[in-house]
């Protein structure tokens, strides 16, 4: 018995506005160092294949090892319960395993009420090929053992398992198998890629913070292109992006595979960067090349930036995102709200900031709005005046509604994940969401030129003082 089924559940079954189609590269590198161990497995991923709840079923006819799902916030922790739930009602005898950072944040409440047997704590390439192996062998006692997996024992008592912290070289770990999802490289037109794991950076909303502890590893710019010039020879594909946060944080690096995808007639769609990380060297090539820039810059208000652990540099960005602009490089940002302690001047500070960004861009610029959603273990609602982590609901049913673009028709916020917010909050936060992104994001604007921007502020004197304050005029 070897074959082994992986199920993508970041899938949405609601009309979300801004619910992308994106590559599942976590758990296709969890398949990938299943496959090169020698297990078969079956990748299903719902956002490709609208039967899959049949390829499913016809797969569960074979004999199979166990089946794995990755734990995020929002929808995919419904889809992965009512999925296990299926699965253990027909198959009760099939393992379950759970991984991803909700998983590994909320280890016993995914066993005892999500219906999973194990749970993988951390990144789990390695003791997800170990936990196989001992399911292969039937050995009860060394799945209990293992350092990195929770699960319930025999007598009912709970066994937490210590997060993986991952040290291995990137260029040893095996090619992510997207082969497996070749469907969704065809529908996406690009090639997505990783070319490095954690974060530096120790963002207090990121679960990279509490999970690697600002570690953070890179893959050599040789690997990378030994690994963009096999997709295209296999996919024919000559478009690729860079998924990850860090592709840009090593000068030298980032300019080899740059320059190197250059020569051999690639075409970089899209890398994602901080502030620090935009050298006159890797400023010139996306300019030359007119590759699509992300860079958050969060807030415009010094007191959330320190509440974050964003120190970015407001001036030195408008600058950045002027220069790229210019050269009509498409440039997305993004500003977190909801925070708590946050006040209408820190509101203020944003507006102002993304109304200047409007202005230098020529259009070519984006800034999104997201509202803040508390993670368990993360660094805001875990420290000093801000501990809010014992009056928060962290059940499955807050989870799995999180939405963090309140707009129609998917735009419930949940006070019992936001104690420091009332009623009145959750209007306001509903309606900023839409004059801003009716204001700052072009892509919503024409969807939604119909939008009574005039009738929002009528019906919220907050608003509307804001956004006249920051001097932000809509033609």
């Amino acid at each position: 018995m070897s074959k082994i089924i992986l199920i993508n559940s970041s899938f949405t079954q609601l009309a979300r506005e801004f619910s992308n189609f994106g590559p599942p590269l976590g758990i296709l590198s969890i398949a990938s160092s299943l496959c090169e161990a020698g297990y078969d497995v079956l990748f299903v991923d719902p956002q490709l294949e609208t039967d899959y709840l049949k390829i499913l079923e016809e797969a569960l006819c074979d004999d199979i090892l166990f089946i794995g799902f990755s734990v995020y916030l929002g929808e995919n922790i419904a889809n992965t319960i009512e999925l296990t739930k299926r699965i253990k009602n027909s198959h009760r005898n099939i393992p379950i395993v759970w991984g991803g950072p909700i998983a590994s944040a909320l280890p016993e409440i995914c066993l005892r009420e999500g219906g999973a047997d194990y749970v993988v704590m951390g990144p789990g390439e390695r003791s997800v090929v170990e936990l196989a192996g001992h399911l292969q062998e039937n050995n009860g006692i060394k799945l209990q053992e293992h350092p990195h997996i929770s699960l319930i024992m025999p007598d009912d008592s709970y066994k937490q398992g210590e997060i993986h912290r991952l040290s291995e070289n990137l260029d040893d770990m095996p090619r992510i198998r997207l082969d497996l999802w070749r469907k969704g490289v065809d529908h996406s037109k690009t090639v997505p890629l990783i070319s490095s794991r954690g974060c530096p950076y120790k963002c207090s909303f990121c679960y990279n913070t509490f999970t690697n502890q600002g570690r953070y590893l890179l893959r050599s710019s040789e690997s990378v292109i030994a690994e963009m010039d096999y997709w295209h020879q296999l996919f024919g594909n000559a478009s690729f992006t860079f998924m990850d946060d860090n592709f840009l944080i090593n000068e030298k690096r980032a300019l080899d595979i740059l320059r190197t995808s250059e020569e051999r007639g690639y075409n970089v769609t899209r890398v994602y960067g901080h502030l620090s990380n935009f050298t006159p060297a890797v400023r010139k090539i996306i300019c030359d090349k007119k590759i699509n820039v992300t860079m958050c810059i969060e807030s415009g208000s010094k007191k959330i930036r320190n509440l974050l652990n964003k120190p970015i540099d407001i001036d030195k960005s408008l600058q950045l995102i002027e220069q790229l602009t210019s050269c009509k490089v498409t440039f997305v940002t993004a500003f977190m709200f909801g925070l708590p302690g946050e006040d209408d001047e820190d509101i203020l500070e944003s507006l102002k900031v993304a109304n200047s960004i409007r202005k230098v861009s020529a259009g070519y610029a984006s800034s999104m709005f997201y509202l803040y959603a508390p993670q368990p273990n993360d660094l805001i609602i875990n420290s000093g005046s801000n501990c809010y982590s014992d009056k928060i609901d962290f059940t499955f049913n807050s989870l799995s509604g999180v939405e963090v673009i309140p707009i129609p028709p998917t735009d419930g916020i949940d006070l019992k994940l936001r104690p420091w917010m009332n009623a009145a909050d959750t209007d306001f936060y509903k309606a900023l969401a839409m004059a801003w992104l009716y204001t700052f994001v072009p892509q919503y604007r024409r969807k939604h030129s119909d939008l009574n921007l005039e009738q929002l502020f009528a019906n919220s004197t907050r608003l509307s003082n804001l956004f006249k304050t920051a001097g932000v005029v809509n033609e």
